[in-house]
């Protein structure tokens, strides 16, 4: 993330479009036409165009990335690529912070409740931007008759739309105001309390856009979303904090592989049409990680030797992890390396402490965590964000829940309690429900 100044790309001079602006006081310009013939009067307007580009940054806080993001006082705008529309985006939704009415209920820092495959589309009529959600479950080869009926019957939704409020200045991107999405006044993009089962809407007046941080891939989009609920005589506010991150999906989508019903897999669904069926396909992808040697040890690897992937996973701890767990977690990351050791990889998975210095964002969707919650439940659980298309998991945030020590000490006693001497030192050293540090070793069982 930095602020760089706006790049001068020339995405639209490629396909031989250009803009013309008219000046206005009050707004930028929006196009009037495209493949116009270069004349004395359109270098002007491009001038003049410029000129009203600046004047719109003057005073605003620009990030750059994979959409420039425009900060002006309370409106964010989305500076979008022309080269980015009708691509496919994940938008992923987390809990980043919750009230005590919720966290006794089971909803803590870390969820992830929502993701949703969009894309960005212009309709030049309408001097819109629309956004639409996809639906990548269904294949068919694109030269079978059947194709066109395909094409028909899974189509996208429209779920949004943006007024075009001008162009950068060689009409390369274009700048839409992104607040109604992400304040709480309109529930496209976030509808956080009727996916955690509250079905209220979120109070404007107390909901707010509190940051954007644009990254290469990514934007990461933190807001403040607040409703009341009542139950019986009573009305309970609830204040969220929630974590948006639009993730550019990879545009070498990774080789899918199907599942096997013989053996437990996550998976993500897929359907098949082709005229040479008499039944559609269903079939089962396996949500992986994507790990591939270095091009320079594909034939090591071939040949049956360990070797580093060129993306290995890595966890970090939460800041907020007390420090006498922190090793037990870590060792128990690498405790998998075994696993992974049996693919062909060493050092497939590592986990390790936030180093000093780092630009680090528990909720930014490029990094994988896991995650301390200050709550009274007594579990773990391990959500990945998994690209839809393919079955690749993106990222992975394992939650270890504080009371979590109550659940280790009860399957301490009970595996222990075939051996009475065992169980009779188990049972006393753990009596007081406190693990002592001679046992801390165990703790790394809950990430196993």
């Amino acid at each position: 993330m930095n602020n760089l100044p706006f790049k001068r790309n020339s995405a639209l001079a490629s396909f031989g479009f250009f803009s013309i602006f008219i000046l206005n006081s009050c707004q930028l310009l929006s196009p009037l036409g495209l493949g116009k013939k270069k004349d004395v009067v359109a270098d002007s307007t491009k001038k003049d165009s410029a000129l009203v580009y600046d004047k719109f940054l003057k005073n605003a806080k620009i990030d750059s990335g994979i959409f420039n993001v425009i900060n002006k006082e309370k409106d964010f705008f989305f500076e979008i690529p022309v080269e980015k529309l009708d691509k496919d985006f994940l938008l992923i939704n987390k809990i980043s912070s919750v009230p005590l009415a919720l966290n006794e209920a089971g909803l803590n820092k870390g969820m992830n409740y929502e993701n949703k495959v969009i894309r960005f589309s212009l309709k030049k009529a309408r001097k819109e931007i629309w956004a639409s959600e996809i639906k990548p479950q269904v294949e068919v080869p694109k030269e079978d008759a059947i194709a066109r009926s395909v094409a028909d019957n899974f189509t996208a939704s429209f779920i949004e739309s943006f007024k075009i409020e001008g162009y950068n200045k060689d009409s390369s991107s274009v700048i839409i105001k992104i607040n109604k999405v992400f304040d709480g006044t309109e529930k496209s993009f976030n509808d956080v309390f009727t996916n955690i089962g509250l079905g209220t809407a979120p109070k404007t007046a107390l909901s707010l856009i509190d940051q954007m941080k644009s990254f290469d891939n990514n934007i990461v989009i933190r807001s403040i979303l607040s409703t009341r609920v009542t139950e019986g005589n009573e009305s309970i506010p609830i204040s969220l904090t929630i974590t948006s991150n639009i993730l550019e999906l990879p545009k070498d989508a990774m080789k899918p592989r199907f599942s096997d019903p013989r053996v437990g897999y996550f998976t993500t669904p897929r359907w098949y049409f082709s005229d040479k069926q008499q039944e559609m396909e269903k079939r089962e992808l396996v949500t992986r990680w994507r790990l591939e040697p270095r091009e320079e040890d594909v034939e090591r690897y071939l040949a049956g030797e360990l070797v580093v992937p060129k993306k290995p996973i890595v966890f970090y701890i939460d800041p907020a992890t007390p420090q006498q767990w922190r090793k037990q977690i870590i060792e128990g990351v690498h405790d998998w390396q075994k696993a992974f050791e049996e693919a062909g990889f060493k050092d497939a998975i590592i986990a390790k402490e936030v180093p000093k210095g780092m630009d680090f964002d528990i909720d930014d969707a490029n990094t994988s965590a896991i995650t301390y919650a200050a709550s009274p439940q007594a579990n773990a659980m391990g959500p990945s964000v998994v690209d839809p298309r393919t079955g690749e998991i993106l990222e992975a945030d394992v939650i270890w829940w504080h009371n979590v020590m109550t659940a280790l000490n009860t399957w301490m006693r009970v595996q222990t309690a075939r051996s009475i001497h065992l169980f009779a030192v188990t049972y006393s050293l753990m009596r007081k429900w406190h693990m002592p540090s001679a046992l801390y070793h165990h703790t790394r069982l809950v990430i196993h």
